[in-house]
């Protein structure tokens, strides 16, 4: 939410890429807080062509941001961080695959009472070899492993709103830590 803004009044067209909130009025509320700053907002829901909706963006030269560790179910693979089963979604390697984009992985830690705002080199792949499921699902898993150092350094500002492994407490905090 905040590295939106940053990149918008850096003159870069943006479209976010969020799934729908369980209260409506909160996904409207945040569509419209991005709105003031020029950035787009596509709600994933049931829609099949919301994916073509994206790439067309990418084609007109939007950035495009999101998300891949809240999966909805059909994009969730399985991958693996701090050595355990995740589910991360694979929705950047189909659009690599589809588009032949760039992957940034991108984070904005908290320092003092500022934000940083890091881009981590691009995502290596070779986007013949991602026709196979196999190879999105590595591509993912490089996606994952290029955040794992910044959750280790900054685990209080990984911000998982649902658990995220099984043996999670209720409360919603891990039992191991990251």
């Amino acid at each position: 939410e905040l590295g939106a803004p940053w990149l918008a009044r850096r003159g870069v067209s943006l479209l976010v890429i969020t799934l729908s909130e369980p209260d409506e009025d909160f996904t409207r509320m945040r569509q419209v807080s991005r709105a003031r700053w020029n950035i787009e907002t596509l709600v994933i829901r049931n829609d099949p062509f919301a994916f073509l909706e994206i790439i067309r963006r990418l084609e007109e030269g939007a950035t495009v941001a999101l998300l891949v560790d809240r999966p909805p179910p059909p994009t969730a693979v399985t991958v693996e961080l701090f050595g355990r089963p995740f589910a991360a979604s694979v929705a950047a390697a189909e659009l690599a695959r589809a588009s032949g984009c760039a992957l940034l992985p991108v984070f904005l830690p908290r320092s003092g009472n500022a934000y940083e705002a890091h881009i981590l080199p691009p995502i290596p792949y070779e986007r013949a070899r991602l026709r196979e499921r196999e190879e999105r699902r590595r591509l993912t898993q490089a996606i994952i492993s290029a955040f794992e150092p910044v959750i280790k350094k900054y685990p209080d500002q990984w911000f998982h709103f649902v658990p995220v492994w099984a043996d999670a407490e209720p409360s919603g905090r891990q039992t191991n830590s990251a």
